[in-house]
Formats: C-alpha cells, structure tokens, sequence
C-alpha cells in the first residue's frame, strides 16, 4: 500500500510537470515575442523605423536591433519622427502593451541620434516642389494632398486646389514670383495662403494641429520660401547658371553674364542662366 501511494503521488507530479510544459509550449505557439525586456528604466539601441497604426496596440514606431524588432516606442515628450529609420540610442521606461502577446513598449524620454532636418517634396498633381521636414508623413488623392506626422491621421499642412478668385482682403506675400493673399486665423492659429495659377487657386494651409507644433509652424514657413511651380514645357538647361528665379511680377534680374529663361510664352518667371536652354 505504501508503494502504491508512492507511485500515485509520482504520477501527479509527472502530471503536474507534464501539464506546465504543454502551457508554456502552447503559450509560445501563440506568439508570446521572443524578445522580452523587463518593465522599468532601460538603455536600448537600435535602428527606429516608423509603426503601423492600430487602435489595440501601443507604439508609434518600432526599434530593430539585427534585422528583428524587439521593441515598441512611443512619446508623450519627444518627437520620433526626425530619427526615423535611423540608428538611435533611446532611454526611457519599458512598459507592458495593451496585448501580452505583443512587444513591450519603450515609452522614451530621451534620444540621442542624428537628426535629418528636411528634404525636397515633389508634389506631381500640382507641378511643384519644396523644403521641408523630412519627417512629415504624405497623404493625397485626385484634388488633394496633406500632410501628417507619424502615427496621426490629423493633417498638419494641405495643398488644395480650387475654382474660387482670391481672397478680397488678407496679407500680400509671393510665392515664386506669384502674388499670394494669406489669411490668418486667430480662433485657432491656422492660415491659408491663396494664390493664382493659370485658371485655379492653389490653397496652402497650416491647421490648427499644426499650428500649435512650432517645428510644424517653422516648416510651413520654410516650405513657403522654397516653392518652385514646374511648367508642363519646363525649361531643360544644358548649361552651367545660377539657377535663381527671374521676371516676374517683381521684375526680377539676372547677373550681366545669364539671361532669363522662360519655359513658355505664357510665363511670368524664368530661371537664371548661362547659355544653351531647350524646351522639349
């Protein structure tokens, strides 16, 4: 009798073992992460890439560490988006997400990397180009583009167009040569800048989400001061020159050895260069 209580007790032990082993199998088989950090303060390095958006799962972006993600990052302090796809040493605190079979999430307060201020947006569906960050994120359609930061639907900058004259009143500005009327909007800090190309309005706006981000604000700014409007017959220049905008409603001159190249009879501004030009 005393064996036999022996060997039901080791059977349940067995069985005890046996059960906690096919958990911990079927736990990884539902896609536990591999790469777990404990919660609390942590010192990650890695590559930041950008993060699909979801409604159930913490985290702006990702951190790659060899070719896999092992972490989720988000800020509440720290803008993200300048670092993206980039190596980037990150501090903060680990947390757990909303979903234990997800990765942790790295909620950073502080970043250290090298940060890519702008770059040049070439927007087709309205034949222009422009600085600014690089950091925004692209949206568009048929009529429409807008502008976003990452893991936000909320449009900080728009190009639209419209059938609409100018504005009768507003702040006088030019936009590559073109006299533009600007709106500004007490109410929530926003502005518009409206100007006339060939039959329609080209409308700029800075919204109010970003308007209340000064980098957002400084972008819009710059974007503003780099325009450049691109003619269907764009002039192709063969040629060295400065390149500067000329003519124009401001009379604008050439140095004594460039001339003004026009793309096409009907433009008011050129380009300042050397010799040889073609239109193709």
């Amino acid at each position: 009798m005393i064996q036999r209580r022996g060997s039901k007790k080791q059977s349940l032990i067995l069985l005890c073992i046996w059960t906690a082993c096919m958990l911990f199998l079927e736990g990884c088989q539902m896609g536990f992460p591999e790469h777990l950090f404990s919660e609390g303060d942590a010192e990650v390095k890695g590559i930041l890439r950008r993060a699909h958006l979801s409604a159930v799962r913490r985290g702006t972006h990702v951190l790659e560490k060899d070719g896999s993600t092992i972490l989720y990052v988000e800020s509440p302090t720290v803008r993200l988006q300048p670092y993206e796809d980039q190596e980037v040493l990150l501090m903060g605190t680990v947390e757990r997400n909303v979903d234990p079979k997800d990765l942790s999430v790295l909620v950073v307060s502080h970043v250290e990397g090298r940060i890519e201020q702008e770059k040049q947006w070439n927007v087709s569906a309205f034949s222009l180009r422009f600085h600014a960050p690089s950091w925004w994120v692209r949206h568009e359609d048929a009529s429409r583009v807008f502008f976003t930061v990452s893991g936000s639907f909320l449009p900080i900058v728009g190009i639209d167009r419209s059938s609409d004259p100018l504005p009768a009143s507003g702040d006088f500005l030019v936009v590559d040569g073109i006299p533009a009327i600007r709106l500004f909007y007490e109410t929530h800090g926003g502005q518009q800048v409206f100007l006339k190309r060939d039959s329609e309005t080209v409308i700029l706006t800075l919204t109010q989400d970003g308007a209340e981000d000064p980098s957002v604000r400084s972008g819009f700014l710059r974007m503003l001061r780099t325009m450049k409007f691109m003619e269907q017959d764009s002039v192709v220049v063969q040629s060295s020159g400065s390149l500067l905008p000329c003519g124009g409603p401001r009379g604008l001159l050439c140095l004594e050895d460039e001339y003004c190249a026009f793309p096409s009879l009907k433009a008011e501004t050129g380009v300042c260069v050397h010799h040889t030009t073609t239109s193709p």
